[in-house]
């Protein structure tokens, strides 16, 4: 998941080349809008359809999603610029959707299949998402030099598709052991109390700072800091690799550490991160702070789900459902305010910067809050 996630992001150079596909700026766009609106649909109704279904065949079914989205993408490769760009935006589509489904259903599955274990299991899936998404600049430069970049698609068809014979046959048809007759998401979200909505204002305000980190930081070093492209890249690789060894770490942790007081600390790496990106002058001290900023982003997607699929287990797989939409949803927003008032000219891109890292303050704040409360782990 981890590696098609980044496939459109990765060939964008190629897509965009005069001398490849030729897509215009708006084309190029709406492929990655198009993943994010159908990641956003169908996670949140991903719930419902999983907790009528199973989890099980919710795994399932996203993993077929996968599979054609992947064999789409190859597809792509042999067609014209403009039926590329169609077939493309379809494989976006399916992947949203795949992706939506398979986060939702991953969760709420872990949930029951190791109950006293969630925090670290959850934690770890998340690496391995992470780890895909930062390995597969890498494969798409050793496997295929950018030239056959659908072989890789391809592989990961078949990888997917082998999933999902194993999975029918060996994977555990775990069922929520304590079920409410819920028919409608009315009838559930009248068991998903203020705090839950608390949780999911939390994840959104979390997923615009952490879009903020890997989609404007960058341009913000560049074009402020007056750091060269390169030397931006690099902090952002280097973020992308400090967010998974902030996951393994907290993996360990959660042995000896409750993880209440992990998700208390999170924040604060957050709020020292952004504000020393924004203070600090020179190459080692912005590249210090991004790094700071990539701990606090690691596991707090994870914990937090761990927290609220721990309080909301009767409702486990709407509840997960609705959360991952939080986070799809809070990455379109920050996208789109970044990309609306930096186009329009309201205000330029160093105050906005410093405006949005006001988000991490109240995330901390309400954290806090959140944990004052007894939590399941």
């Amino acid at each position: 998941m981890g590696n098609a996630w980044t496939v459109i992001p990765v060939i964008g150079n190629l897509l965009i080349s005069s001398s490849s596909y030729s897509f215009n700026n708006f084309q190029y766009a709406s492929l990655g809008f198009v993943l994010l609106a159908a990641a956003i649909i169908f996670s949140w109704v991903s719930g419902l359809l999983g907790y009528k279904i199973g989890m099980k065949k919710g795994i399932l079914i996203g993993l077929l999603f996968f599979f054609f989205a992947n064999l789409l993408f190859s597809l792509a490769n042999f067609r014209t610029n403009n039926e590329a760009f169609w077939i493309l935006l379809i494989g976006e589509g399916l992947l949203g959707i795949s992706i939506g489904g398979l986060l939702a259903s991953v969760t709420s599955y872990i949930v029951f299949l190791v109950p006293n274990k969630t925090p670290m299991v959850l934690t770890g899936v998340y690496f391995c998402v992470n780890f895909g998404s930062f390995s597969y600049p890498i494969l798409f430069n050793l496997f295929s030099s950018g030239k056959f970049w659908w072989h890789l698609t391809i592989l990961q068809a078949v990888l997917s598709l082998l999933l999902v014979v194993v999975g029918w046959k060996f994977l555990p048809d775990i069922r929520n052991p304590n079920p409410l007759p819920l028919h409608t998401f009315r009838e559930a979200f009248r068991h998903l109390s203020f705090r839950f909505w608390i949780f999911f204002a939390v994840i959104i305000g979390f997923s615009i700072t952490e879009n903020t980190f890997d989609s404007w930081v960058t341009i913000f070093l560049h074009q402020v800091k007056d750091l060269s492209i390169s030397k931006a890249n690099f902090g952002l690789s280097s973020y992308w690799a400090t967010v998974a060894i902030g996951q393994v770490s907290v993996c360990v942790l959660v042995r000896w550490i409750s993880p209440r007081w992990i998700y208390r600390i999170l924040p604060l790496f957050l709020i020292v991160g952004y504000f020393g990106i924004y203070y600090s002058e020179g190459y080692f001290y912005n590249l210090l702070f991004y790094i700071i900023s990539a701990l606090g982003c690691s596991a707090f997607f994870a914990l937090t789900m761990s927290f609220v699929e721990g309080e909301y287990k009767v409702v486990s797989e709407i509840a997960s459902g609705v959360m991952v939409t939080a986070y799809f949803l809070g990455s379109a927003l920050g996208s789109l305010i970044f990309g609306t008032v930096l186009g329009a000219n309201v205000i330029n891109l160093k105050d906005l910067i410093f405006l949005f890292g006001f988000i991490t303050v109240v995330i901390f704040g309400v954290n806090q809050y959140l944990m004052n409360k007894r939590t399941a782990y």
